[in-house]
């Protein structure tokens, strides 16, 4: 079953600033002496990135009834969000979501939440894999933008690469 998606009718969350959380991927253990013992116990991290909406009142309504339908919180979503990369489709779900907001200008919500990204929508990590990193160093940030899977592409079948 495919994940729903963010609503058309609502605005890209905004970064509230320029951090995010990183979640554990090790797990450190000591075994009774002053050396700890570390092992890899996921292969891909999470991370938590602060962000806010500015909704009207009737995309105030949308994202209201967005919630109760598929419980963002829970499950798992694709949702827009801007993590160095500019803006694409996440593996996410909603944390930490104030609905309680608070009313700016006249007319507008300001709703913070904190997102949870777990992959990319075609459902690979959402870090650079080894090939993408050497690409985005050997011809520029311009391909960590965009449609990087289809510049990727290019780049391994040797197509449309940068004189």
């Amino acid at each position: 079953m495919p994940l729903p998606t963010w609503p058309s009718q609502l605005p890209c969350p905004l970064r509230a600033n320029y951090a995010w959380t990183p979640s554990a991927q090790h797990e450190r253990t000591a075994f009774g002496g002053p050396v700890e013992d570390s092992s890899r116990v996921f292969s891909s991290s999470r991370i938590t990135v602060p962000c806010n909406l500015v909704l009207d009142r009737d995309q105030l309504s949308v994202l209201q009834a967005w919630i109760v339908l598929y419980d963002p919180s829970v499950n798992w979503s694709l949702i827009p969000a801007d993590i160095g990369r500019g803006v694409q489709q996440y593996e996410a779900r909603l944390i930490a979501i104030d609905i309680p907001r608070s009313l700016i200008g006249a007319s507008h919500w300001s709703i913070p939440l904190d997102i949870e990204i777990r992959a990319r929508d075609d459902g690979s990590d959402w870090q650079y894999t080894k090939e993408e990193a050497e690409m985005v160093i050997e011809f520029g940030g311009e391909y960590a933008y965009g449609d990087f899977g289809q510049a990727f592409e290019n780049f391994i079948n040797g197509d449309n690469l940068p004189e």
